[in-house]
């Protein structure tokens, strides 16, 4: 598991069903990056929301972060993000 750096995100309006109906839905994507094994790798997670203010919480917290990602050691280009799980605090050593 490794710390991301986000690089872009969005928040956008997306309409259920067909065109006649009115329920919508806000989708968030947020373009990141990590280190691993020694190279660079990008990603994005999405997710939907039912209202925009829920969209744009999710992705003030993780542009604060920490936002982390899990890679496969074997293939470090397959990731797993999971926020609400992967939430861990930084430890700063006591003097």
């Amino acid at each position: 598991m490794v710390r991301v750096v986000v690089e872009d995100y969005s928040v956008t309006q997306h309409r259920r069903g067909g065109l006649s109906s009115r329920k919508h839905y806000y989708l968030l994507q947020v373009h990141f990056s990590y280190s691993a094994l020694g190279a660079e790798h990008r990603g994005v997670y999405l997710e939907r929301f039912g209202a925009e203010d829920e969209a744009w919480h999710m992705q003030n917290s993780l542009e604060q972060g920490p936002f982390y990602v899990r890679y496969d050691p074997k293939s470090p280009d397959d990731y797993v993000v999971d926020p609400y799980r992967d939430v861990r605090q930084e430890v700063t050593p006591s003097t």
